[in-house]
């Protein structure tokens, strides 16, 4: 996200193409272009992360059991975005693996900037 915001203020037009070029990579990476072929964006496709580490997603109601009851996710929490792949590039789905599967703030906030960016760009491009 900070790439795409501090892409215009580069001081060489090569140095903007390159932080525009890693930033579209990465959100590329995230959206499914990855080893997994994973998005790591919750209800956007059958590979998705079907079990956010979440307590709303889960929909029980002893939280000494949030890992485990229900045994499937309740709800889906459609466009959030999960921690993602281990340092090995793999991806485990289970619930209790928070660092990999907590859809957590300062994940889904870049990815709803960039979101706006790309709109943003699209738009004035249409205009």
């Amino acid at each position: 996200m900070l790439l795409s915001l501090y892409s215009p203020l580069a001081s060489a037009q090569s140095k903007s193409w390159a932080y525009t070029t890693f930033a579209s990579k990465q959100l590329n990476y995230t959206l499914g272009a990855n080893p997994m072929s994973c998005p790591y964006v919750v209800g956007t496709s059958v590979n998705s992360p079907q079990n956010p580490h979440s307590a709303l997603a889960a929909g029980g109601d002893d939280i000494s059991e949030i890992n485990t009851v229900p045994a499937q996710e309740k709800y889906v929490l459609y466009g959030a975005v999960v921690g993602g792949p281990d340092s090995r590039d793999q991806f485990y789905d289970i619930r209790s693996d928070w660092p990999e599967t907590e859809p957590a703030l300062d994940i889904n906030a870049p990815m709803l900037t960039l979101a706006a960016l790309v709109s943003h760009s699209l738009l004035s491009k249409i205009r």
